[in-house]
């Protein structure tokens, strides 16, 4: 099946996203950088990976109905 334009954009937008969404999780996971970050930020981030979360799954939705 050939995606339309837009649809190819929303298949891209969601690769992308998905990638960020690993790095960020590593960078809150792994390594030393986050824990000495001040508690307000490593908040921030934390509510940035669940929304970010969210928006992926909502762009597999989309895709699926394709």
């Amino acid at each position: 099946m050939s995606l339309a334009p837009h649809q190819e954009r929303v298949v891209n937008e969601h690769a992308e996203l998905a990638d960020k969404v690993t790095k960020l999780y590593k960078f809150i996971t792994e390594g030393n950088t986050f824990p000495p970050l001040p508690a307000a930020e490593r908040e921030r981030l934390i509510r940035q990976y669940g929304l970010m979360k969210s928006y992926a799954a909502v762009l597999l939705e989309r895709i699926a109905a394709f």
